[in-house]
């Protein structure tokens, strides 16, 4: 009996702890540990009793920051903790501006020593770093006071940053170091252009570093990856600008041995940068290594110095032209690198005379500089490698080492004073021809508009559109006011529904229909149809994806395929920040039934809040499906579960209490909930009573 009594015991102690790991968080919300949002008193003491008693807890937590302006003095989370651990941050968090509380700080908040990290929830980190920044003097003052790090990720393994927003650091906005499998995805960082040393994220002895979908404009290097063995760093879609691009190092200046490898930057924008993908070493520093290397598929805007390695970094003087950096840089390639340079010095390669670099690659290199002195043009040092495809400047296999005409670096006056005197200049006859210009192509675009996709265009404008292509008085025609009476009566919701369409239907509707991906999140579905105008008739233009990410991707159709064919051709184009791709669509758009549609404000609303997630194993009950919700995501107000005898999953739309916890839902695809993976998208008409209409239209959503 005792035996049986202790193995009891044991089953207990085994089911309990397993619930905890694998069912909902607990919630520690800081409002029950005294924390205030008045953006006044000081939370730091509430959120570190709600962050430890949290860290105890046997299973997933969730540090839970509600709405609210919440000031809080520098803190540190600390590990190491009993489960996973999650910090919702729905409202904004403000630093302190007494110099008393970051003068000599080097930071503000830091989590340290957290295996399975998330830091999450749409809300606002505010440095205020206005009140920080005329104590920045570094480069005049040997003893220049340490200034706060927005947000430090210390010794994190297995952690994410997502959806959160850092504006006016006093110093770096996030800073990585000894990081581990870490993921940075949908951040949005941004400081004045002007604003000292506010890099937007920094990396530092890490392997396994993502950093996607983020936008980061700021006053230092966007993405700055330094030394201390640092590995395995991925980045894509990123936009940078203004800023000083994307830059690995500089390496070689804390007398150590600097080492970097295995780093990707693809599909990313550069915009006003004052350099663009560089790499920089001290000429001074002990051995060291930069290795396997590429940049891929960049857009560069207006862009100082796009493709810079400098191993002759120096940015405040006093450095020994004799000395020759010891860092070996090899194996770096550079593909599909275009745009504009706004200095002639397009592509910059200044390596070490003892340790010249290495096995360089350039391909498909296109930049142009449209300035004073010609096109552009290369300095190439020390430099060993191949070159493939357009070499636009000349690359280094192609012309011979030549002596650098720029000075590259941070503080060099004289290249930004060639960048301001790069720019065009336009007397008034040239005024006046470009707009002449730009009014006939407003004319022909107006032409090629689609009547029907009144969407495309500003109701406002349709008064004066009309009157524009409207015949006059004394012309006679008396059928075209008729005309215009009759074709105004259709509508795309009248063209969708005309019958279901037949299979040869849907296929040349494929053929006729575009995909558009990399569309700025500020871009309209209006303004989207005007740029592809031009190529022919715009039936239908749908912008799809999550509308608080950083791109989003459409469907355009034409009303044939010679304008599909044609669009094709505008890959590239800028529209808003990025430029889109454009590639042919696989399927075509699917109609929708204006019943369904919101009809309300209220209606609008609650769309908002609400998401459609598949993919649950059907022999999850119901209620268990809603605390899975609420634990994960925020309060939810309605479920509908939806399923047949068929399939083994159902489907659900999950109606929050609060938008911002729909937002939450969106990034938790993936997740598992049972033994399925579930899926969340946002869910764009109202839910009908009738549950067969559901069923009908599920392919809409």
């Amino acid at each position: 009996m005792g035996l049986g009594r202790i193995c009891l015991v044991w089953c207990i102690l085994v089911v309990t702890v397993t619930c905890n790991i694998s069912g909902p968080p607990q919630v520690f919300d800081v409002r029950n540990y005294g924390a205030i949002s008045d953006g006044e008193t000081d939370n730091q003491e509430a959120f570190l009793k709600a962050w430890n008693d949290a860290c105890k807890w046997e299973g997933r937590a969730r540090l839970l920051i509600p709405p609210g302006t919440y000031m809080v003095e520098p803190i540190i989370f600390s590990g190491q903790c009993n489960g996973s651990m999650t910090v919702v941050l729905k409202g904004v968090l403000k630093a302190p501006t007494n110099p008393s509380s970051f003068i000599n700080m080097d930071h503000w908040i830091t989590f340290r020593y957290v295996d399975w990290l998330t830091v999450t929830g749409g809300g606002t980190l505010d440095g205020q770093g206005a009140s920080a920044w005329p104590y920045n003097n570094c480069n005049k003052n040997s003893n220049c006071p340490k200034l706060p790090i927005t947000m430090r990720l210390d010794f994190i393994t297995n952690g994410m940053l997502k959806h959160i927003k850092s504006v006016n650091s006093k110093n770096a906005h996030f800073n990585l170091f000894a990081c581990n499998n870490t993921k940075v995805s949908h951040v949005k960082i941004t400081a004045p252009g002007d604003s000292p040393n506010t890099d937007g994220i920094k990396i530092g002895g890490s392997n396994n570093i993502e950093i996607s979908h983020t936008g980061i404009t700021t006053g230092d290097d966007c993405i700055a990856i330094l030394g201390g063995g640092t590995s395995g760093v991925n980045i894509t879609d990123v936009f940078c600008g203004p800023g000083h691009g994307i830059s690995i190092g500089s390496l070689g200046n804390n007398n150590d041995k600097d080492h970097v490898a295995d780093i990707h930057v693809s599909n990313c924008t550069l915009n006003g940068t004052t350099t663009g993908l560089r790499i920089k070493t001290w000429p001074r520093s002990l051995p060291g290594n930069a290795t396997n290397i590429t940049y891929e598929q960049i857009f560069m805007d207006n862009v100082a110095n796009p493709i810079v390695i400098d191993q002759m970094y120096c940015p405040s003087g006093g450095c020994s032209k004799q000395s020759n950096s010891p860092i070996q840089i090899q194996d770096v390639t550079y593909k599909g690198i275009w745009g504009t340079s706004s200095s002639k010095v397009a592509m910059y390669f200044q390596c070490s005379e003892s340790f010249p670099c290495k096995n360089v690659v350039t391909q498909d290199i296109d930049l142009f500089y449209h300035g004073p002195g010609g096109p552009a043009n290369s300095t190439c040092n020390n430099i060993n490698g191949k070159s493939y495809g357009k070499q636009n400047p000349r690359s280094f296999a192609e012309m011979s080492s030549e002596v650098a005409v720029v000075a590259v670096s941070d503080n060099d006056n004289r290249a930004k004073e060639s960048v301001l005197d790069s720019k065009p200049k336009f007397d008034s006859k040239m005024m006046a021809d470009s707009k002449e210009f730009n009014v006939q192509k407003l004319v022909d675009m107006f032409t090629k508009l689609n009547p029907l996709a009144k969407e495309f265009f500003p109701s406002s404008y349709n008064n004066k559109i009309n009157d524009l292509f409207a015949p006059s008085k004394d012309s006679g025609n008396d059928n075209f006011s008729n005309n215009r009476r009759r074709r105004s009566i259709y509508t795309q919701g009248r063209r969708r529904f005309n019958g279901k369409a037949s299979r040869a239907q849907r296929e040349d509707s494929v053929r006729r229909t575009v995909y558009v991906s990399d569309i700025d999140q500020q871009v309209t579905e209006e303004r989207l149809a005007g740029l592809f105008s031009g190529c022919g008739q715009v039936i239908d233009c749908r912008i799809c994806g999550d509308p608080h990410s950083v791109l989003r991707f459409a469907f355009v159709e034409f009303s044939d395929e010679q304008g599909a064919r044609a669009a094709l051709n505008l890959g590239g184009s800028m529209l808003g920040y990025y430029p889109v791709k454009v590639l042919p669509s696989k399927t075509a758009i699917l109609p929708v039934n204006p019943t369904f549609l919101p009809r309300s404000e209220d209606e609008r609303e609650m769309c908002s809040r609400t998401v459609y997630c598949t993919n649950i194993d059907k022999k999850i009950p119901q209620a268990e499906v809603k605390n899975f919700f609420e634990g994960t995501c925020g309060e939810v107000t309605r479920l509908r579960l939806l399923g047949d005898e068929i399939h083994s999953t159902c489907i659900a739309f999950v109606e929050f209490a609060m938008a911002e916890s729909a937002i939450i839902a969106l990034s938790c695809s993936g997740m598992h909930l049972g033994t399925q993976p579930i899926s969340f998208k946002t869910e764009v008409v109202r839910l009908p009573p009738n549950l067969k209409l559901v069923t009908m239209f599920l392919p809409l959503f």
